[in-house]
């Protein structure tokens, strides 16, 4: 989004269905999800995100 109101810009960003948006920048942080919404792709990729879709919580109690 490319805008000289970056509150504006801001705003527009929240309600983009994108899966990465960057406000007067092409770059985009690589720790970040990338990923898309409906047909463009399945969950998130790169960064520690991508991580819950491969994972399930399980707690361990052992009273030892």
């Amino acid at each position: 989004v490319w805008s000289g109101d970056v509150a504006r810009a801001f705003r527009i960003a929240a309600r983009l269905r994108a899966g990465g948006v960057g406000i007067n920048t092409v770059g985009r942080n690589m720790e970040a999800p990338f990923g898309g919404f409906k047909k463009s792709g399945v969950g998130r990729d790169v960064g520690s995100y991508a991580l819950r879709a491969y994972s399930e919580t399980q707690a361990v109690v052992w009273p030892g």
